[in-house]
């Protein structure tokens, strides 16, 4: 399917009923996938309705290329069902020949939360993908866990969906909101400095610090084609008594791309 020339798409509620929810779901056709291309123009949903990308198995895609994509906002319940504004990608993790990617390749998503999972199926593999080329995502509202999934217990951690990094960059706008994305932003496979902490030697962790400095990571002279990772400092007391602060460690959230060491 493609959406070109402008058109506007309205996912409402049933007439005279506005608490009921509307879906655009890809992917539940038998044994099959299904993808979409928006090259520009609206899809606008309700704050009942929602997309789902990848709800049964086969390989399910929306590529935004441009236009705007709004999921207006979401009532922060972890159930499915319970969760219109929002989009979901994968809602089968049982199933690992279930895919569920968004390609945000430009244009604006604005969504209220982005989840992965059904909340009753066990995880066999996370093919729940957020990719970013360029294109730029919105929250609709205050949100402290934006990206998060369904499944709980042991598995919620490795079940969220994966925020991919592309050379285009990641494009997040806030929006004024308050929102807090808890999963990493990775870089595709084979590239990027790997994310998580990074302890610094005792030597290179200073003191007298009084509030969080500002990470830069560069890259050497040799390299002409990676692109910087993005880094925080983790503050702990310095053992001064004056209230003070050294850097124990350095958290990589973006890997940047090409980029084999810190």
């Amino acid at each position: 399917m493609t959406l070109d020339h402008n058109p506007t798409v309205n996912l409402l509620p049933a007439a005279g009923n506005p608490a009921t929810y509307s879906e655009w779901r890809l992917g539940d056709n038998g044994n099959q996938g299904s993808m979409v291309v928006m090259r520009n123009g609206a899809v606008n949903f309700s704050a009942h309705s929602y997309l789902l990308v990848g709800i049964a198995n086969g390989y399910s895609a929306f590529n935004q290329l441009g236009g705007t994509v709004t999921c207006p906002k979401d009532n922060a319940t972890t159930s499915f069902n319970a969760s219109p504004g929002a989009l979901s990608l994968q809602y089968r993790m049982n199933r690992a020949d279930c895919f569920g990617i968004y390609n945000l390749n430009g244009g604006t998503l604005t969504t209220g939360a982005i989840f992965s999972g059904d909340g009753t199926s066990g995880l066999s593999q996370n093919n729940a993908y957020l990719n970013f080329h360029g294109g730029t995502l919105s929250p609709a509202a205050n949100e402290a866990n934006f990206v998060r999934t369904t499944i709980t217990g042991t598995q919620a951690a490795l079940a969220a969906p994966q925020l991919i990094a592309y050379s285009e960059g990641a494009v997040i706008d806030t929006a004024s909101f308050d929102i807090t994305i808890k999963p990493p932003l990775k870089s595709p496979s084979g590239s990027g400095v790997p994310s998580g902490d990074y302890p610094l030697a005792e030597a290179d962790q200073g003191s007298g610090y009084r509030a969080t400095p500002l990470v830069l990571v560069v890259r050497d002279g040799t390299d002409t084609s990676g692109v910087c990772a993005t880094a925080i400092a983790n503050m702990v007391d310095d053992g001064t008594g004056n209230g003070t602060f050294r850097i124990a460690s350095i958290n990589i959230v973006n890997p940047g791309l090409n980029n084999t060491a810190l």
